[in-house]
């Protein structure tokens, strides 16, 4: 999408000689700034190639380019204020360059503006509707913030300019999926918003005293992983058919969590204590996402299943009678795949065993400090992972498990 190429100069043949040299000078330097990704190095020596010769060929072009390329730099490193400032610089160069407006909404994005970064968006499509990455954005964004049927208008325009992308097919689904929830009624707390059908009068009736749980929960849970998300955390609220009508979960799931909260609501009076487990639950995950968006499955489900109160004991009875502990690399693939109800059952009561051994070798403080470490850690998931544990526990993944199985005379996996 970015390209920097290199510059060549078109002098006058009134230029002295002085300013030629001094002019030819900069060209090579920057090329070689340029060659080497070295992106403010060669701003600098482009700005003053601009003052002396502000007609040399792609150099407007080539200023852009190079600011959005520092932006792209800010943003890895979570300097959002430096993003936009290269930005703006870029604007000044090449206002109507699409790409430096999809970058301004990928600034927006990271920082969990949802609302400012369709804006930039919509104006990256009015430029050049081929791109795929602001329209596939846009799609997505428009559908985090419930407009769901924009959002699958830009998601097939998307999924029609690169066919076969995976996170598109998933958004596409869910889109279409919660387009029922046009026809509910929302409420909004000072943390979340709600969803259910407002044709239900039993299920409304429950709703105030449901959302002052779900706030006293997020006060707990904010304080026990020292912040969270930075949005309004969707919730919807479904019947026990329309959970399986309407949603992606598997059979066996009592809750889900993609984004949204979605927990079927109609048991809350008969079964309080088993809804309450489950929003706990899901709203865990919630925060785990916003703090480390790429976490493994079990990390998810481990510190889930500590957040909802399930005790160790249960996990390591389910395990003991299994004798053999699952192996890391299906410990990090997604559960909701695994239709074998036994074997859904290990996954959930090893991540638990997991996490449970991570909090009896260091305090619970330490569990947010892990996420933030896997958040800002480089590589792949797995990666990111074991030098995350390595910082934060001294030891990699498979030494947490040969730790739990020596300690409870199991099976360890092979490494």
């Amino acid at each position: 999408m970015l390209r920097i190429c290199t510059v060549v100069a078109l002098l006058a043949t009134a230029a002295p000689a002085q300013t030629r040299e001094q002019i030819n000078e900069l060209i090579e330097k920057a090329n070689t700034a340029i060659k080497a990704h070295k992106n403010a190095q060669a701003y600098a020596l482009l700005e003053r190639l601009h003052e002396l010769a502000p007609n040399t060929p792609k150099l407007a072009q080539n200023l852009a380019n190079i600011s959005v390329a520092l932006a792209s730099e800010f943003v890895e490193r979570g300097q959002y204020a430096r993003a936009s400032s290269a930005l703006k610089d870029a604007i000044r160069w090449k206002p109507d360059e699409a790409v430096i407006w999809y970058y301004v909404g990928v600034v927006e994005f990271n920082q969990g503006n949802l609302e400012r970064c369709r804006e930039p968006l919509e104006k990256a499509i009015a430029l050049d509707d081929k791109l795929f990455e602001p329209r596939s954005l846009l799609g997505m964004v428009l559908y985090e913030t419930g407009h769901h049927e924009e959002a699958i208008k830009h998601l097939l325009v998307a999924s029609r300019l690169k066919p076969g992308d995976a996170r598109l097919a998933k958004y596409l689904r869910r889109a279409a999926n919660d387009c029922v929830l046009d026809s509910f009624e929302t409420r909004v707390s000072r943390h979340f918003v709600i969803h259910f059908d407002g044709e239900d009068e039993e299920l409304g009736e429950l709703i105030p005293d449901v959302v002052q749980y779900l706030e006293s929960i997020h006060l707990e849970f904010t304080r026990t992983f020292r912040g969270g998300p930075k949005n309004k955390i969707p919730v919807v609220f479904y019947s026990k058919t329309q959970f399986r009508r309407s949603t992606l979960a598997p059979h066996w799931a009592g809750g889900y969590f993609d984004g949204k909260v979605r927990v079927p609501l109609d048991s809350w009076l008969g079964e309080k204590r088993k809804v309450k487990r489950t929003l706990r639950h899901e709203l865990a995950h919630a925060f785990v996402t916003a703090i480390a968006p790429h976490a493994t499955s079990w990390v998810q489900e481990g510190i889930a299943m500590w957040a909802e109160g399930q005790p160790e004991r249960d996990a390591r009875a389910v395990l003991q009678r299994s004798r053999q502990l699952m192996r890391i690399a299906r410990m990090r693939q997604p559960f909701a795949t695994e239709t074998d109800v036994r074997k859904v059952n290990l996954l959930y009561a090893q991540s638990l065993a997991m996490v449970s051994q991570l909090l009896s070798t260091k305090n619970t403080s330490r569990v947010p400090h892990f996420l933030r470490c896997f958040a800002n850690a480089k590589g792949t998931a797995a990666e990111r992972e074991d030098r995350a544990m390595r910082r934060v526990y001294g030891k990699p993944v498979a030494g947490l498990l040969e730790d739990y199985a020596s300690r409870y005379h199991l099976v360890a996996p092979p490494r």
